[in-house]
């Protein structure tokens, strides 16, 4: 019985890291990726300081303006 309880533990652990080393290899990053550094963001803001909620509103419009598609 140790001998098959054995068997199955290596059996497990091969399944494990085949899995592993399977999803590793399928990782990879889709889609379009914009960086935007936030101080320049809100220093690009036309006027004076905004309020919060403004500047949020703002930033919202930034953002999708940057993953807008244009055809």
């Amino acid at each position: 019985m140790t001998r098959m309880r054995l068997w199955g533990l290596r059996l497990f652990v091969c399944l494990c890291v085949s899995v592993c080393c399977a999803a590793g290899a399928v990782r990879k990053p889709l889609g379009l990726y914009a960086h935007v550094n936030q101080s320049d963001a809100v220093g690009s803001y036309p006027g004076k300081a905004p309020s919060e909620s403004v500047l949020h509103g703002y930033l919202q419009n930034l953002y999708a303006g940057l993953l807008y598609i244009r055809v």
